[in-house]
C-alpha cells in the first residue's frame, strides 16, 4: 500500500485490537496489520528522548568532577595537616627545652658563686642559645606575635646568661621565663588551630557544624617584657 510521505491522523479515530490498527468509519478499515505493518513517526516539541540521556550525562559529569576535585583538596589538606603536626612537635620540643635550660641556668647563677666560669654555665648557655635559635626559625609566619618572641626572647636569653649571684631581680626574671613559656604555648594552640581547619573541624553540611565549636578564647596580645626588670 502506498503512502504519502506525511500522514496526518486522528487519533481518537483510531483502534487496535492487537492484530491491527483501524480507522473508525462507517464501515471499518484496516490500515495496518502484522504482516504489512505502517511505521508512525511523532513529531513534538522536545525530543525527550534525547533530552533526558543527555541532560543525565551532564549532571554525572558534574558531580564526577565535584567528588573528584573534593578527594583531590582533602588530600592536600591532609599532606598541609601532617607537616603542620610534625612542625608543632618540632616547636614543642625545641619550646620546651629552652625554657627547661633557662631556668637551670637561672638557678645556677643565682644559687652558686662563680658559677659563670663553669662547664654546667657554659653548657646551659650552648644550649639555650641554640634552642632558641631554632624556636626563632620554626617561627615561620611573619606577624607581630612571631616577632616577638623572636625579637624578645633572644633580649630574654641573653638577659638569663647575665645573671649574677644572688641577683635581686632573680624571682621577676622566673617569672619572666614562665611568661615567655605561655605566649609559645598560645602559639602552638593558634597551629593547633590551622590544624583543625585543614581537617575540616570548621566545616559545615546543610548549613549544620560537623564538630563542636571550640570555647571563645580572650583576644591574643604579642609577648613584651616586664618593664620591672633592667634589662641592658
Amino acid at each position: 500500500m502506498d503512502l504519502p510521505s506525511t500522514l496526518e491522523l486522528n487519533v481518537s479515530d483510531l483502534i487496535y485490537d492487537g492484530k491491527g490498527l483501524y480507522k473508525r468509519t462507517n464501515t471499518e478499515n484496516m490500515i495496518g496489520v502484522e504482516s504489512s505493518p505502517i511505521y508512525i513517526h511523532l513529531d513534538s516539541d522536545t525530543d525527550w528522548a534525547t533530552f533526558i540521556p543527555a541532560i543525565s550525562g551532564v549532571v554525572v559529569a558534574i558531580l564526577v568532577a565535584w567528588f573528584t576535585i573534593s578527594v583531590q583538596k582533602n588530600q592536600i589538606q591532609g599532606g598541609i595537616s601532617t607537616f603542620r603536626h610534625h612542625w608543632m612537635t618540632e616547636l614543642r620540643d625545641a619550646a620546651s627545652q629552652l625554657i627547661v635550660t633557662l631556668r637551670m641556668l637561672a638557678n645556677g647563677a643565682y644559687k652558686k658563686k662563680d658559677f659563670d666560669t663553669s662547664d654546667a654555665y657554659w653548657q646551659y648557655g650552648t644550649t639555650a642559645m641554640q634552642m632558641h635559635s631554632k624556636v626563632s626559625l620554626l617561627l615561620s609566619r611573619n606577624d607581630i606575635f612571631a616577632d616577638a618572641l623572636r625579637i624578645e626572647g633572644q633580649i630574654l636569653v641573653q638577659r638569663v646568661m647575665r645573671i649574677e649571684y644572688e641577683d635581686s631581680e632573680f624571682d621577676l626574671l622566673l617569672e619572666e621565663i614562665s611568661r615567655y613559656q605561655d605566649a609559645l604555648r598560645e602559639e602552638l594552640e593558634e597551629a593547633w588551630t590551622d590544624a583543625k581547619s585543614d581537617l575540616g573541624f570548621n566545616r559545615k553540611f546543610l548549613r549544620i557544624r560537623l564538630f563542636k565549636k571550640d570555647p571563645q578564647v580572650a583576644e591574643r596580645i604579642p609577648y613584651e617584657r616586664s618593664d620591672l626588670i633592667k634589662w641592658e
